[in-house]
């Protein structure tokens, strides 16, 4: 089941991106299953819906020209303006991890990320559900759902040991952190990956 947590008890974590779905329909794993030619982009077994980060796959999935838009790797004061203009009732995701700074492509250095405590404060979220673990690169392309993994690599990550959650992700940040460095290396140009944990934020006290 998803984990509620409390927002005011994710005091040591730090924003990466948030993701606005806006109506665009959640990617199933079976469909991503059946694409590659070739290659498998969503190494994990599950076949039924998969909450990732990556919003070049909701756009797929909604099979369809979507709406949804991802903000990644913002400073405090665009992450708020980001969140601002959503209706009270509107849940949302978001991507958090525990490193403060983050250096994506095309930046002149790291950037300092909003603290989420902080960032709370200022948009009114009360509740984070957790819905497990995605891996993404610089640019906040997926690994975990995203990537082109070859016949032999796909092979690894099931000799690995890793498991999706009912949610479609991995079940914790250690499994995260070892998917991120396999990644890495099975894919250095999209490198380095970080593990990210997925909440789903309301502005309302109750969870999912």
């Amino acid at each position: 089941m998803p984990v509620h947590t409390p927002a005011a008890l994710i005091t040591m974590s730090y924003l990466l991106v948030q993701f606005f779905p806006n109506g665009a329909a959640v990617p199933v794993g079976a469909t991503l299953h059946a694409q590659g030619n070739g290659y498998t982009f969503y190494p994990l077994p599950n076949s039924g819906p998969v909450w990732t980060l990556d919003d070049q796959l909701w756009r797929a999935a909604a099979d369809r020209s979507s709406n949804s838009t991802a903000a990644f790797s913002l400073e405090m004061q665009e992450a708020i303006a980001a969140s601002a203009a959503l209706p009270s009732d509107q849940r949302w995701l978001a991507g958090v991890i525990e490193a403060a700074h983050f250096w994506p492509v095309g930046s002149q250095g790291e950037l300092a990320l909003p603290e989420f405590s902080e960032w709370q404060v200022h948009t009114g979220v009360k509740s984070a559900t957790s819905l497990g673990f995605d891996v993404l690169d610089p640019m906040g392309l997926s690994a975990l759902t995203n990537v082109g993994f070859t016949s032999d690599e796909a092979k690894s990550v099931a000799g690995l040991g890793f498991v999706g959650n009912e949610n479609g992700l991995l079940i914790d940040a250690k499994s995260a952190e070892r998917f991120a460095r396999f990644a890495s290396n099975s894919a250095p140009e999209h490198a380095p990956f970080v593990g990210v944990e997925v909440f789903l934020l309301s502005r309302e006290s109750s969870g999912v």
